[in-house]
């Protein structure tokens, strides 16, 4: 059960690392692309 655990952290921290390394490399795509 921990290693469950450990892997729905890993994975939650890198969708967050991923995001906001899509952020900074185009923060106004990522900002207004919700505007369309």
């Amino acid at each position: 059960m921990r290693k469950i655990g450990v892997l729905l952290v890993l994975a939650i921290v890198a969708a967050f690392t991923v995001s906001s390394l899509s952020f900074a490399a185009d923060p106004y795509n990522y900002r207004y692309s919700g505007l369309d």
